[in-house]
């Protein structure tokens, strides 16, 4: 069957027609995280002022468990949608952060090495993959509450701190071994003063990731780990009011950690950008 002189004549327009033009997003890659952070803050801060205003029940403790104050209406669905958003969020911050160190490790390692680090780069895919891992979890265990489904809620939260903890670890290793690949390339100076993309030096952002990952560490273990085992019941608080209330503050300590971790991308991603393609 012959194709038809109306289809052979589309055919060739087609052909003939230019290319349409490329279409370019640049977007400013420092805004990612401080929306995550300013979006989650706001999250937090609206549902514990809405369970204040209405009254709601906190468990029995004078220091609540962030969760506590998201388990009844309307505070459940702010909390479950905005904390969605902001794991969203994370996983966009994260993403962008391994494409920069992985340029990085490229631009700082000896060209023996085939122009990256093999230590770096693994260290890089696992921050990655932890990160990733744990921004699902961050979303689910808003969504759960602790009223009517406290069992799963405990269940993504033990999915969420530890896959954090990892993260903060890898990405702090990784940054230890950028900075000492910038000082050995500029003869121990690992200032960067040559690198204008960069609001921070890399011995800066170090010296704060990992004073922030070392307190996550002591108060992640007394809140889960530690807090976990003196306590009676995981889900009623009236036989051990005083522990569970410290392990709420460990947890608030927690969550701080993480804004402020990801508060220090803000300064990392400088003036780079986010350059989106549509052909």
């Amino acid at each position: 069957m012959r194709p038809s002189p109306s289809s052979l004549n589309l055919k060739a327009i087609e052909k003939d027609a230019p290319a349409p033009p490329t279409i370019t997003f640049t977007l400013s890659a420092r805004h990612f995280p401080l929306l995550t952070i300013g979006w989650g803050i706001c999250t937090l801060a609206t549902c514990i002022s809405l369970n204040r205003w209405h009254d709601h029940d906190i468990g029995g403790i004078p220091w609540p468990y962030i969760s506590d104050t998201a388990k009844d209406a309307p505070q459940s669905a702010l909390f479950g949608f905005g904390m969605t958003m902001a794991c969203a969020m994370m996983a966009v911050v994260i993403v962008i952060n391994y494409g920069k160190c992985k340029r990085e490790l490229y631009l700082l390692a000896d060209a023996e090495n085939g122009g990256g680090s093999a230590a770096g780069l693994k260290r890089n895919k696992l921050a990655l993959v932890c990160g990733l891992l744990a921004c699902p979890n961050l979303g689910l265990l808003a969504c759960f509450d602790t009223k009517r489904t406290p069992g799963l809620h405990l269940a993504f939260v033990l999915g969420f701190f530890p896959f954090a903890l990892v993260f903060l670890f890898a990405m702090t290793s990784l940054y230890r071994l950028l900075t000492a690949l910038a000082a050995a390339k500029s003869g121990g100076d690992s200032g960067e003063k040559g690198d204008k993309t960069r609001f921070i030096s890399l011995q800066r952002s170090l010296w704060w990731k990992s004073r922030v990952t070392n307190v996550f560490c002591v108060f992640f273990a007394l809140y889960l780990p530690v807090g976990m085992q003196l306590v009676s019941d995981w889900h009623d608080y009236r036989n051990d009011v005083l522990v569970h209330t410290c392990r709420a503050v460990c947890q608030h300590v927690c969550v701080v950690c993480l804004i402020l971790y990801f508060g220090t991308f803000y300064f990392d991603f400088g003036d780079s950008n986010l350059v989106l393609l549509q052909v």
